[in-house]
């Protein structure tokens, strides 16, 4: 049916206009004016911007002509059943709302490729989530889940998991499974330690265990050929594998506030690394390898015990622009040392 058949354009302007206003009672009205009638096209990218509305009248229209739904800081408690009708949905984010259990009519929507739950009470990930086997990004951050389901990680599809800010204290071996992952977040979790499986995610890029309870690292951390990022801040960390200079793509290593002593000799290894952090430790030496990290442009000593700088480190002098040496025992004369060494950094004694 033709939409001037059934609306004026004076007619779809006014419901327009409802539509826009910030008060409840015109969108409201501009929804009854829709009510069991066809709903013009023209009107479908004004209805997004209110699909709960849209789902709780059963206007699904809309809905059908977008993939992605967006229902966040609604406090919602549950979904509308009518949700289990958009099947075709590629992406659903209904982060920062109230929902303590897993809404279970996501289930519903197999085409599902990201899914974000973050910021809801959730104390638990059903079973069921295994049947969302298209998915590829996961986020289900700031919650109150303490456990990784085993189910969730038969989703061999997935790229992204994002589980930080949890209770989660142990994360299951068959993570293995997951040979398309790409970024893994736990931070601010309570773990303790990392599985040796998590050497069998070639493709991961991005990894996230900063501010957990972990005391030592596998020496399959190595095997991560396709690390960019590796962030290990505010751990109990004493001592680091030296497989991990083989991850020869790394660009950020954080590694402040650990409990480390040393670094591996050959730490040189990693010719891409751009950032490097390891303040708020307690080494008392560089190794004198860290000089062949030529593209290192951000290196962060503060609060260590160093009393003394290889001079090899001029030969950074070309990328590094920032150098932190703050609170370590340095003698005057190594500082004075390193503005000569190192003209063009900015370096904070």
């Amino acid at each position: 049916m033709d939409d001037s058949s059934v609306y004026t354009q004076q007619q779809i302007q006014k419901i327009q206009s409802l539509l826009a206003s910030k008060n409840q009672q015109y969108i409201a009205l501009a929804f009854q004016l829709l009510e069991g009638k066809t709903i013009p096209k023209l009107l479908y990218e004004d209805l997004q911007k209110h699909s709960l509305l849209c789902l709780l009248h059963g206007l699904l229209e809309p809905l059908y002509a977008s993939n992605v739904l967006e229902i966040p800081k609604r406090k919602l408690t549950s979904l509308p059943s009518s949700i289990e009708n958009l099947t075709h949905l590629e992406e659903l984010n209904l982060y920062s709302n109230l929902f303590s259990d897993f809404p279970k009519e996501i289930f519903a929507l197999k085409n599902l490729k990201k899914l974000s739950l973050s910021q809801n009470p959730l104390s638990s990930i059903p079973e069921e989530i295994n049947q969302l086997q298209m998915l590829t990004h996961f986020h289900c951050n700031r919650t109150k889940v303490k456990d990784l389901p085993q189910h969730l990680l038969e989703i061999v599809s997935l790229e992204v998991i994002n589980m930080h800010s949890n209770g989660i204290s142990y994360i299951p071996k068959a993570i293995q499974k997951l040979h398309k992952l790409e970024y893994l977040m736990f931070g601010n979790n309570l773990l303790t330690a990392i599985p040796s499986e998590i050497g069998d995610l070639s493709s991961l890029k991005n990894l996230d265990f900063e501010n957990n309870e972990i005391k030592t690292l596998p020496d399959t951390l190595g095997q991560l050929k396709s690390l960019r990022s590796l962030s290990l801040l505010n751990n109990k960390i004493k001592e680091l594998p030296d497989t991990i200079t083989d991850l020869e793509r790394l660009q950020t290593l954080n590694l402040e506030n650990n409990r480390l002593k040393t670094l591996p000799s050959q730490l040189g290894k990693l010719k891409e690394l751009a950032v490097l952090r390891v303040n708020g430790n307690q080494l008392d030496y560089l190794p004198d390898s860290i000089s062949e990290m030529t593209n290192l442009q951000e290196m962060n000593l503060y609060k260590n015990q160093l009393t003394k700088i290889p001079d090899s480190i001029a030969q950074l002098s070309q990328n590094l622009t920032k150098l932190n040496i703050m609170s370590n025992p340095l003698p005057r004369s190594e500082r004075m040392k390193l503005q000569t060494l190192l003209p063009n950094t900015r370096i904070y004694s």
